[in-house]
């Protein structure tokens, strides 16, 4: 069985503890693995059943080498594209990633659900543990380092605990670290339909009140992905969407513990690089967990990503026709932005 109950484990003691089955947490999950390290990652809430189409950016092929699975992705992807046509109020064009030596860079056009359950399933064949949980998760102290978890009073050992919950963001809570936040309130939504069209390069449409993102895989599947600057509190609850304001957590890791994904650090999927971005960071958050105070550098590493990314997308929201909502100047605050 892949998925064990609390109940039968709840008293062991393991080295890596992963807190979420997303992408990041899966990465985190190959990469402990590869390393010998016993490894059991907790599922303390369900997963959305939704699926959407995304396009993935050609740096990710790298690091899907890494887990040993880009033969498996490029066989699950629909197609490779090129590059992707983008359009505002001042015109557009096409947009190719680059080439170099060895040939054009291909991005990946495929179901993210997809590409979750292939990760899952290598993690499982490295020999991670699954288990669903219930309860409030705390992350109990010692001398200031994190010492596993307490799911509903019981008490898991680890040597190390990754939070992957995404915008939950369970150990960050738990521990009262605070998060910088980088925008005003925005919410994306996602919307798929059966199409006839043939497999097509994806569209971006920048708007003045956000963006649209059109892709058609020719599988009989049309998904759109927009995004919309709002004034308005965000519900986490609302079926509509889902908050993807930027936010970004300086304290991203300390003593036995490390945040990845989203938890960590999020940008909108305007950025084009979130899922390259939750590999990355599940990945070097176990690279660096072995080196002498590799937590400090692990804080450094992504405080150097959140500031260039969120700088460079900045800039080019403030640019038409966004430039009568989105400063100039970007800054990450300890108080959410209202423009």
């Amino acid at each position: 069985m892949d998925v064990l109950g609390f109940d039968l484990v709840c008293l062991m003691k393991t080295d890596v503890l992963i807190v979420g089955d997303g992408i990041a947490g899966l990465s985190s999950a190959i990469t402990t693995r590869q390393k010998g390290l016993e490894t059991v990652v907790l599922q303390p809430y369900s997963r959305p059943k939704d699926t959407f189409q995304v396009m993935l950016h050609p740096g990710v092929e790298s690091l899907f080498k890494m887990l040993g699975v880009d033969q498996e992705v490029s066989c699950l992807a629909h197609s490779r594209p090129d590059g992707y046509w983008q359009y505002s109020t001042d015109g557009g064009g096409f947009v190719l990633y680059g080439q170099d030596t060895e040939g054009t860079w291909l991005g990946y056009l495929l179901n993210l659900r997809d590409l979750e359950a292939l990760l899952r399933a290598k993690a499982l064949g490295l020999g991670a543990i699954f288990m669903k949980t219930a309860g409030p998760v705390h992350a109990p102290m010692e001398y200031g380092t994190v010492k596993g978890l307490e799911i509903a009073g019981k008490h898991w050992g680890g040597d190390l605990t990754i939070d992957a919950s995404g915008g939950r963001g369970i150990l960050a809570r738990d521990l009262c670290l605070k998060y910088l936040f980088g925008s005003p309130p925005l919410v994306a939504t996602c919307a798929s339909k059966t199409s006839s069209n043939p497999v097509s390069h994806p569209v971006f449409r920048m708007k003045p009140d956000g963006w649209r993102f059109d892709i058609c895989t020719g599988q009989g599947q049309h998904s759109t992905i927009s995004m919309a600057i709002t004034a308005q509190k965000i519900n986490p609850k609302h079926k509509s969407g889902w908050d993807v304001s930027w936010r970004y957590l300086p304290e991203c890791a300390g003593p036995g513990y490390a945040l990845v994904g989203d938890s960590a650090f999020r940008l909108d999927p305007g950025s084009g690089s979130g899922v390259l971005r939750a590999i990355m960071m599940g990945i070097k958050a176990i690279e660096l967990s072995d080196k002498p105070y590799g937590w400090r550098l692990y804080r450094q590493w992504v405080s150097d990503w959140a500031h260039t990314d969120g700088a460079a997308l900045a800039s080019i929201y403030s640019e038409k026709p966004f430039n009568a909502a989105w400063p100039k100047s970007h800054r990450w605050s300890d108080v959410k932005l209202s423009f």
